[in-house]
Parts: structure tokens; sequence; C-alpha cells
């Protein structure tokens, strides 16, 4: 799952992810808000989808600089002539077979995400997952799903990592309420990875959830 602006389901647009976005459900109120799998949110969240889950190729001169650079220095990460004068380098996420499923958070005009929100999102995986290991039924509640702005929306799911590329400034790390969902997310059998921030040298470096207890916290 993956907790964000959205991630994109459109293989014309995004063929590095296309058959791994399984569905997502949107967060964000207001009429006219785009899906979770829409091409009209924010590119953040199929950003992150792409470095987890992305499987694609580029194709290079085999003459040019790069290509040749790789063949002499790193030759396992490209396919040398692979047909007259074009290499090929691969470019794999850190999970190119996983599925994703987006939970978006943050709305397609830009700006934040209310706590609140955020801990929905959270909740919802929660649940999923909870739904998956109480015995329900993985099956789509709306039939016929899967077009951009139609995702499939499940209320049960076998949820084994969440991505959150967020996060807030917390007076009381390891305690408030996103920290507290981290070791819940725990319990039931999610691995949640979260940023670690990007404030620098300040008196809270760290933001929330990643200052939770049960968060794997990535800088």
């Amino acid at each position: 799952a993956v907790i964000d602006s959205g991630t994109a389901n459109n293989p014309d647009l995004v063929p590095s992810i296309a058959g791994s976005v399984l569905g997502g459900e949107n967060f964000v109120p207001g009429e006219g808000e785009p899906s979770a799998t829409s091409t009209l949110n924010g590119a953040h969240g199929t950003w992150v989808g792409t470095m987890i889950a992305g499987h694609t190729y580029f194709l290079f001169n085999s003459a040019s600089t790069l290509a040749q650079s790789l063949a002499t220095h790193m030759p396992s990460s490209i396919i040398y002539d692979y047909e007259p004068g074009l290499s090929v380098v691969p470019m794999f996420g850190s999970a190119p077979d996983a599925g994703l499923y987006a939970l978006k958070v943050f709305p397609a005009a830009g700006g934040g995400s209310p706590e609140s929100r955020v801990i929905a999102a959270m909740d919802r995986a929660i649940t999923m997952k909870t739904n998956y290991n109480n015995g329900m039924p993985v099956e789509p509640v709306n039939p016929g799903c899967g077009a951009e702005e139609d995702p499939c929306v499940y209320d049960s799911m076998n949820i084994t990592v969440v991505n959150m590329s967020l996060g807030g400034g917390t007076l009381y790390a390891g305690q408030d309420l996103e920290d507290s969902l981290t070791k819940k997310m725990l319990e039931v059998g999610i691995t949640l990875v979260a940023s670690a921030g990007n404030e620098g040298h300040t008196a809270m470096t760290g933001g929330s959830p990643g200052t939770g207890l049960g968060s794997l916290t990535v800088g």
C-alpha cells in the first residue's frame, strides 16, 4: 500500500508499472477530486510506486559513453549490443513483482494533508490486512473496476508493506497517534517504511510516523 498523492494506473502514460497497480482509495474530499489511480494527481505517489515496482528497459546507442562505461565497469547491468547498435539497460524497482494499492491523502491541486486523513489511510490498511488475516476473500467490492478513474476497491488484502514517504513534526515522538499505529501495523503483519524527513539540523529532525517505534525509517 502506498499512502501518498495517488499512484497512476495508466499503462500508456506510466508503462513502467503497468499491471502493478491493483486499485486504490481516495481520502481527499471534494467534488471533482481525481481518483487514487488518476494521472491527474501529483506525481509523487507515482514516483514512489515506480521506485517500488518499476519494471522497464531503456535503450541506448551502444556507442554512447554511458553504454560503453557500463559494459566496461558494470557489465551485469547492461545487455550490450542486444540488437546491432542498441544496448538495453534494465530499470527495476526494489520489488518489481509487487502489487500496489494506492491510498490517496494529498489533493491533486497540491498542498498538505491533515493528520486525521493520514491516520484514516493508515487505519484502512490495518483493517484490510486484519480482514485478510481473518479469512475474508480478496475480491473487489466494485466489479467491473480497473480503469484509471474507477480503481478497484478491496475490503481485504494481504498488505505486507506500507510506504509513507511523508511525515510531520511531532512533540511526542513514539507516542502520538500516527506513531502508535506503526506498532499496530506490526501486530497485524505489516512493515511500515516511512521517510525520516528533510528537516536537517533542527531540534526535531525526524517526522511522524517515521518517529514511531514500529516504523522502518529511511533518510
